[in-house]
């Protein structure tokens, strides 16, 4: 084999080589985008299943809501009803509690009490109790034991009351796909409608 037959080789191996890199790297690329959406999807259905679960079990007056504010928490505190008769209605003495901290981007869920904070709060198992937002942004301020993270990368997170029993909640989750610049976006929005107090 002459040299002018090896460096004609060499260019040949060399663009076959350029070729199947061009085909795989879009193909990777689209591959760990598919799986960075599917995961997100997986993350944002979890986290708003469990907030409509504990939604469903409370009423418009037992809903407090601590709205967005600059880089401070957002977020929603849940007083459920336990059980309900024709004469009498038990709740929970105590919260479910969601924040969004756009610093961090994280979704967590929480129950309080226990403490920390201390806020004396007047749970009644015979009457709902709406916590304040400004109860409510002090339990999101110091957790305790009980929070976990519900969702990570959350670009986004409202709850909102837009009238009567109907709460809405929109979660947006964002993430880098590896080896490009790219971002993949996820939005999940849900209404759901709470009992009156009446």
């Amino acid at each position: 084999m002459s040299v002018v037959e090896m460096m004609v080789a060499c260019i040949v191996v060399a663009l076959l080589g350029l070729m199947v890199i061009n085909f795989l790297f879009p193909a990777m690329t689209m591959s760990a985008q598919g799986s960075i959406r599917a995961e997100m999807q997986q993350r944002g259905a979890i986290a708003i299943n469990r907030m409509v679960n504990d939604l469903e079990q409370a009423s418009i007056g037992s809903v407090g809501f601590l709205p967005p504010n600059a880089a401070d928490p957002t977020g929603i505190g849940i007083v459920r009803l336990l059980s309900s008769s024709d004469t009498s209605q038990v709740w929970e003495t105590g919260a479910v509690c969601y924040f969004y901290y756009p610093t961090l981007r994280k979704l967590t869920r929480e129950t309080y009490p226990p403490d920390p904070p201390a806020l004396g709060l007047p749970f009644n198992a015979s009457r709902p109790l709406r916590i304040s937002p400004a109860d409510l942004l002090q339990i999101a301020n110091q957790s305790n034991a009980t929070e976990m993270t519900l969702a990570g990368d959350v670009e986004a997170f409202t709850v909102t009351n837009p009238g009567r029993s109907l709460i809405e909640i929109r979660l947006t989750l964002q993430q880098t796909v590896p080896h490009s610049q790219k971002l993949e976006t996820l939005e999940l929005r849900r209404a759901v409608t709470v009992r009156n107090d009446s």
